[in-house]
């Protein structure tokens, strides 16, 4: 799948900037992103970084009527050139899903869904100068009842 065109901002990124970031960094560039492509996909975004007492939901987003929360991954190594061992996805332990999953709970409650949200991962890869190579999106767990 090829990504989807993004606005000014998202590209806003020099190679300089990049190069002088840290780990966080990266991973607040691969979380504008996700809400970008998100947003040319048709979601609504209804909240970034959203603190629950089980854990903190990267991007919450609905379309349609299904509400979602998803886990940003982010990493400079391109999909192609990478081994399988170094995918962003990788990075996402048992430990940190189940955290998730109870986040997720937890946001749907906040916002009064009824039922449980979808849950995804959103894998991003980034070049050296901070541009999108390519990304991917898992879906964890279907929205609907819980």
């Amino acid at each position: 799948m090829r990504p989807a065109p993004l606005s000014r901002e998202a590209y806003a990124w020099t190679a300089r900037a990049l190069g002088s970031l840290e780990h966080g960094a990266i991973g607040r560039r691969g979380e504008l992103l996700c809400v970008e492509l998100l947003e040319a996909q048709g979601f609504r975004v209804l909240a970034r970084r959203l603190r629950t007492p089980q854990g903190e939901v990267d991007v919450v987003a609905r379309r349609g009527g299904a509400l979602w929360c998803i886990e940003v991954k982010s990493t400079r190594a391109s999909p192609q050139s990478s081994a399988q061992r170094f995918a962003p996805r990788t990075r996402l332990s048992v430990r940190q899903r189940q955290r998730l999953e109870r986040a997720a709970v937890a946001c749907g409650r906040t916002l009064g869904e009824p039922g449980a949200p979808g849950l995804a991962l959103f894998e991003v890869w980034l070049d050296a100068r901070g541009a999108l190579v390519d990304w991917r999106v898992t879906t964890l767990r279907q929205a609907g009842p819980p």
